[in-house]
């Protein structure tokens, strides 16, 4: 029953006691008073008594403590069908809180494409507030633009309670490294941890993908590869193409493009055994890193003084004992280890 509602119910009951103790009369249209009899004045309690049972009966017969608590607060909507938890639609212009909790605050600003004049391309403007009593290490990880690997290099320091505003930015050069001329979506991980504490669990590990240009964009088709490519490697896991030979000031390279076809992070390395350059023991360089379901470009690389150490002018064969590892679970076998054998024309 409706707190306010039992209260006048009792109070009546209450009066009309009072008023049987002592007899009442009450005052008709009139102007007369009309005086009640014993006899009517019970019959008016036991009324009123049927009224307030019946109405609790309606309830339950055992009414619980009405416990009065605020509204709850509505459950965050979910990202659109098809479109990443996390995602954000920078072509507003508004600001966005990217992480507010205990420790830190972390805003987007605003996402700036910057003029032909400019030495960037992009700017991202981020506005981050250490809540903590530990200076914070602010970064990104494992970022990506269009689907493609594309390293920021982007960091912030900020000590124990205090704020800053810091800015990330991808050159012209960056852009075309990876065949884009804008940037669709930048996805990364956000992370925050204790600069001074290595150790220590972070207080912010959250992947974005971040939109310039909206979130209802045309994704950026794969690149193709002409004639003079090679796939050195096509499996569940992932595939390698071969995008010829370079040789530069330090190294003797191959350019090559890798699709992670996985929800996994891999790590494309080496095994130390079984590299050779024309049949001589030579290690060459090699790591590259994607994230899952990402591309990127890299390259297996050695260096011009090896070759020279062991009187190497041209380079007519290689043999390289490549691995797909994921860097995540390091007790892992790799997904994938073979030594692959390239003639150079």
């Amino acid at each position: 029953m409706n707190k306010i509602f039992k209260r006048i119910i009792c109070c009546i009951i209450a009066a009309s006691m009072a008023i049987l103790a002592c007899g009442a009369a009450f005052a008709s249209e009139g102007g007369d008073n009309v005086e009640l009899t014993p006899e009517q004045l019970q019959a008016l309690l036991e009324l009123l008594a049927a009224a307030s049972e019946g109405t609790e009966n309606a309830e339950g017969t055992e009414q619980a403590e009405v416990v009065e608590t605020a509204a709850p607060e509505a459950p965050a909507a979910d990202a659109p069908a098809g479109i990443p938890e996390g995602t954000i639609d920078a072509s507003t212009g508004e600001e966005v809180v990217l992480v507010d909790n205990d420790d830190v605050a972390i805003t987007l600003k605003s996402v700036t494409k910057e003029d032909d004049n400019s030495y960037y391309a992009y700017t991202f403007k981020f506005f981050i507030q250490n809540k903590s009593d530990v200076n914070l290490y602010v970064t990104t990880d494992f970022d990506s633009i269009n689907g493609i690997m594309c390293d920021s290099y982007w960091s912030e320091t900020v000590n124990a309670g205090r704020k800053t505003n810091s800015e990330m930015h991808f050159s012209k050069t960056d852009l075309k490294n990876i065949g884009a001329s804008v940037i669709n979506d930048l996805t990364f991980t956000l992370k925050a941890r204790d600069d001074d504490d290595y150790s220590a669990a972070p207080v912010v590990e959250k992947e974005f993908v971040i939109c310039p240009n909206g979130i209802n964009y045309t994704p950026q088709p794969m690149p193709v590869f002409g004639d003079d490519t090679l796939v050195i490697m096509d499996n569940d896991v992932c595939k390698i193409t071969a995008l010829g030979t370079t040789q530069d000031d330090y190294y003797w390279q191959i350019p090559v493009f890798v699709e992670n076809k996985t929800d996994k992070r891999i790590e494309v390395t080496y095994d130390y055994d079984n590299n050779y350059v024309n049949g001589y023991q030579i290690n060459p360089s090699l790591y590259i890193d994607v994230a899952p379901g990402k591309c990127a470009y890299g390259t297996i690389k050695w260096y011009n003084d090896d070759l020279a150490t062991n009187d190497i002018e041209v380079v007519e064969e290689v043999e390289i004992a490549i691995s797909v590892e994921n860097p995540d679970v390091w007790s892992a076998d790799p997904y994938w280890e073979e030594v692959i054998i390239l003639t150079v024309e």
